[in-house]
């Protein structure tokens, strides 16, 4: 990996509101954890986050700003962008990366680019489960979900994600 823009690990995180109520419940992002685990799509996971959610303006007061990446989300994104950018030969670069956390429900979300494409990643970290959306045009998405696989030593690295699937195009 290239580095990513700005100080610290993440470059210029989001800001959160924690107070309101929000009309949408985040007890369905247990749905959006199954939607991931079982679903034959990935893409109509990412439907419905972006249906039940991203909708919900008051969503994003919910969460946290995330200030340090989770652990192996990074070396995920670099072998997703190995794989399925089909770009062996080059570093990927992950920049602008922003991710937010609800901490009640384990869950991180986020947007950023891998090597200049712009990805939205879904992680529940309770489960070690993720996605990620790789917009590589305005016809073509590459969908991938993950399983990290937690590390042994502390503050060693995870390795790569042990499942890749790279899954249509919308």
């Amino acid at each position: 990996m290239r580095g990513i823009d700005g100080p610290g690990d993440l470059a210029r995180p989001f800001r959160f509101r924690i107070e309101g109520n929000m009309s949408t419940d985040l007890e369905r992002l247990d749905e959006l954890k199954v939607a991931l685990s079982y679903g034959e799509q990935v893409a109509d996971a990412f439907g419905f986050f972006h249906d039940t959610f991203l909708s919900d303006p008051e969503f994003a007061g919910a969460g946290e700003a995330v200030t340090e990446a989770p652990a192996g989300l990074m070396t995920a994104l670099e072998a997703i962008g190995r794989r399925g950018l089909a770009v062996p030969t080059e570093e990927p670069v992950i920049a602008d990366l922003r991710l937010a956390r609800i901490p009640a429900r384990h869950f991180v979300y986020g947007t950023g680019t891998l090597s200049g494409y712009l990805v939205t990643v879904l992680l529940f970290e309770d489960a070690n489960l993720g996605a990620v959306a790789v917009k590589r045009d305005e016809t073509k998405v590459l969908y991938s979900r993950f399983a990290l696989t937690p590390s042994a030593a502390p503050g060693a690295t995870a390795p790569p994600p042990h499942w890749f699937r790279r899954q249509g195009r919308n």
